[in-house]
């Protein structure tokens, strides 16, 4: 085993195990966890005043995956999700180079596009069926580091090496949401979490 296998390993064990802990927590959930130990995982009341909405998964999957040269990685993730199920997903960690990159900068209306050899510093977002929302950090050849909302046409160089997190307890919705005038996140239990 190579020193690169095994810093992958030990690079997705101690995401597994953040998961774990992580999973373990509550976040407002509306309902305490069956734990013996009621003093732990004490359930809080959702406050409107400080989320809009909020989950508690129990049980997540990790998929690790790589993308090609000419790869669109926007597209590449929505299929993939479809193909897997992934009903409430996230970016964990990402790595890898752009040919080409189209985002929507702040405060902008349209997104503006990129025809230049770019490093991927950052790749964050929420996956859901019927729609995702993702932010790219882009670094160019002079080191210079920007942003913004990730659209179609963001098309890999070399590689992308992307973690995603799957919660398999909680779905992921994408509904307009009249304060923003944007299609906005909505987190539900899954069915079998009601009962």
């Amino acid at each position: 085993m190579n020193k690169t296998t095994k810093l992958t390993l030990l690079t997705i064990s101690s995401l597994l195990l953040t998961l774990t802990s992580l999973s373990k927590t509550t976040f407002g959930q509306e309902k305490p966890l069956d734990n013996p130990d009621k003093s732990i995982n004490k359930a809080k009341e959702i406050n409107p005043n400080i989320v809009a909405n909020a989950g508690l998964s129990k049980s997540s999957k990790l998929y690790a995956i790589r993308l090609k040269p000419g790869q669109d990685i926007k597209l590449t993730i929505e299929n993939f999700a479809k193909e897997n199920s992934i009903k409430a997903g996230f970016i964990v960690t990402a790595v890898g180079s752009l040919q080409s990159a189209t985002i929507r900068l702040a405060d902008q209306k349209d997104p503006s596009s990129f025809n230049e050899k770019m490093e991927i510093v950052s790749l964050v977002g929420t996956i859901s069926l019927d729609g995702v929302h993702f932010h790219i950090s882009l670094a160019d050849k002079t080191g210079k580091t920007f942003g913004g909302h990730m659209s179609d046409g963001c098309k890999v160089y070399t590689t992308a090496e992307i973690i995603i997190g799957s919660l398999d307890d909680i779905v992921f919705s994408r509904e307009q949401d009249p304060q923003t005038g944007f299609r906005e996140l909505i987190i539900n239990p899954t069915s079998e979490q009601k009962k």
